[in-house]
């Protein structure tokens, strides 16, 4: 089985006062690394005033089998 990178989905999830907020991201780079998700949370917070919780990273790839013998 060989499997190919397809794209990458990013929801960073806020919290403040008033509850819950996502903010999801499409075209994220392959494999994102947890430094990078955690300043961008930073920088997501500076512009929302809210505070960074959490990340959720979705994953697409093409599965190629191979047929039955």
């Amino acid at each position: 089985m060989e499997k190919t990178w397809k794209r990458t989905g990013l929801t960073m999830v806020m919290k403040d006062e008033n509850g819950t907020t996502r903010h999801s991201f499409s075209n994220a780079v392959q494999a994102p690394a947890e430094a990078d998700i955690e300043a961008f949370g930073e920088i997501l917070g500076t512009l929302t005033g809210k505070k960074f919780d959490s990340a959720v990273i979705t994953t697409a790839d093409d599965v190629v089998t191979s047929p039955a013998k």
